[in-house]
């Protein structure tokens, strides 16, 4: 009886390890066609098989918790007495910062909330909103 648990076992134990290998070839053949469908994306796959896309480190772009201050430095820091957030990005990018429009635009507008700035004229289209520091 032994013998033949044995060989049952072992006949088990092939066919698993015959089904890991396919397994393992299948996500080999999956990585190669999103390394080689990723090239251009900021999104990279980890050697994680759960197939779970990960952020690329972005070295160069700020924490979220220093945007409104980097804002409010740019701002201060500024000689011009209307500025948009245009003026605020090419600071940013002339510091080596990165930083999205959008946080740039939700930085601002919770500084205009705070009373720390005013708008002076509404932007409309591709024309940006001008601001004046108070």
């Amino acid at each position: 009886m032994n013998t033949e648990l044995i060989e049952e076992l072992e006949k088990k134990l092939a066919s698993d390890q015959a089904e890991l290998a396919a397994n393992m070839e299948a996500i080999r053949r999956v990585k190669k066609l999103l390394a080689s469908s990723n090239t251009n994306n900021d999104s990279q796959y980890t050697g994680s098989t759960t197939g779970t896309p990960t952020e690329k480190p972005q070295a160069d772009r700020l924490p979220l918790g220093n945007v409104d201050q980097a804002v409010k430095d740019i701002v201060a820091s500024l000689d011009l007495d209307v500025f948009s957030s245009k003026h605020i990005e090419e600071k940013l990018v002339a510091q080596g910062k990165k930083m999205n429009r959008s946080s740039i635009s939700a930085a601002i507008g919770r500084m205009r909330d705070k009373g720390l700035i005013a708008v002076v004229s509404q932007g409309q289209g591709r024309r940006p909103t001008q601001y004046k520091s108070l």
